[in-house]
């Protein structure tokens, strides 16, 4: 039996990780979502599985991750095996924008602030939050779901100058996983960040390509700046899902600190 734990799991990919290893029985799954009440469809999930539990907890508060991993401990006589940081905060209301067209340096420095809080800030805090319990744990694997924007040689390859505060933040959570898996080298911790690709988490249905918004499909067009025989299309959360779990499961604590692909190198589409 193993125990996993994933961090933003109401929708999109952290779902499909609760949905995925959760059909193994044996396995424990903690969905860690910030308004449970909300999680429709993880409450659906949930009631057809007796091994999926759904815990309250938010990357932008400490203590709701400190009371989560307190939570945890009770199903688990206090250890976990895999945990996966998924939780994100897209985008705002500037996201359209380059750096140098914000209409104020406080506007401008809120948004980066809000977006360094979610994804880097609140990532360090879970992994803290969660470490005892990962300690205990026989596994010993951290999971940081990044993004291909987290790479500065994709970014200036595409030129794509927009959304800063979720791509600034995602290169940021590199390295805070990196720095982690150098402080947890010798306790054999495996710490990875990797990217899914492009994943359609746009729709309904991770099947339907056609209703992906426009803007979406034109900001995507621009990966065939570094990736010439890109199709376009995305792939739905199962396939994404499957292919990071290969990766992780086929990496150990010689690997801890990289930053890889869905296909486990650089290839990033």
């Amino acid at each position: 039996m193993s125990s996993y734990l994933v961090l933003g799991a109401s929708r999109g990919i952290g779902l499909e990780f609760v949905n995925t290893l959760s059909k193994k029985a044996d396995n424990k799954v903690f969905a860690v979502v910030r308004t449970p009440e909300s999680a429709t469809q993880l409450h659906s999930l949930a009631s057809k599985r007796s091994n999926v539990f759904t815990v309250k907890g938010d990357l932008d508060f400490v203590e709701s991750l400190k009371a989560a991993a307190t939570e945890v401990a009770g199903h688990t006589g206090g250890k976990l095996d895999v945990l996966i940081l998924n939780g994100v905060r897209m985008a705002s209301q500037y996201a359209g924008l380059t750096l140098d067209k914000f209409p104020d340096p406080q506007t401008l420095e809120e948004d980066l602030v809000a977006g360094f809080r979610s994804n880097t800030v609140g990532a360090a805090h879970a992994i803290n939050a969660f470490l005892p319990l990962l300690r205990a744990g026989a596994k010993k694997q951290i999971l940081a779901i990044t993004s291909c924007v987290g790479d500065i040689d994709f970014v200036r390859g595409t030129e794509v100058g927009t959304n800063t505060a979720y791509t600034a933040s995602k290169a940021a959570l590199n390295m805070v996983a990196t720095q982690f898996a150098v402080a947890l080298k010798p306790e054999g911790f495996t710490v990875l960040s990797i990217s899914p690709g492009y994943v359609n988490t746009f729709t309904e249905d991770p099947n339907d390509f056609a209703s992906i918004p426009e803007p979406v499909k034109q900001l995507t067009a621009t990966f065939k700046k570094v990736a010439p025989g890109f199709d376009g299309n995305p792939r739905t959360p199962a396939v994404a899902v499957s292919m990071v779990l290969d990766v992780l499961n086929r990496s150990g604590p010689e690997q801890s600190g990289s930053f890889l692909s869905q296909y486990g190198n650089k290839e990033w589409v």
